[in-house]
């Protein structure tokens, strides 16, 4: 009678590891297609607002912080004089 008692506990334990080993694997699954999914949205929106950038820096409508850079570093230099 132990005996049966024993085995029944060793197939729920093994059972329930089986079964909390398949949610780990899901869930990592479904991590890994979130990252995915979100790598791409910054991917397409990097592609399509990188481009404005460098458009608005060439036409001065904004700063680079290399130019801001420089500026103040001449500011500071010329502040001296």
């Amino acid at each position: 009678m132990a005996d049966q008692k024993d085995k029944a506990q060793k197939k729920t334990v093994l059972n329930s590891f089986k079964k909390n080993k398949a949610t780990r694997i899901l869930n990592t699954q479904g991590v890994l297609a979130l990252l995915a999914a979100t790598q791409v949205q910054v991917n397409l929106a990097h592609q399509k607002f990188l481009p404005l950038v460098h458009l608005m820096i060439s036409k001065k409508l904004i700063r680079s912080k290399a130019d801001s850079d420089n500026e103040s570093s001449f500011n500071c230099v010329g502040s001296h004089l």
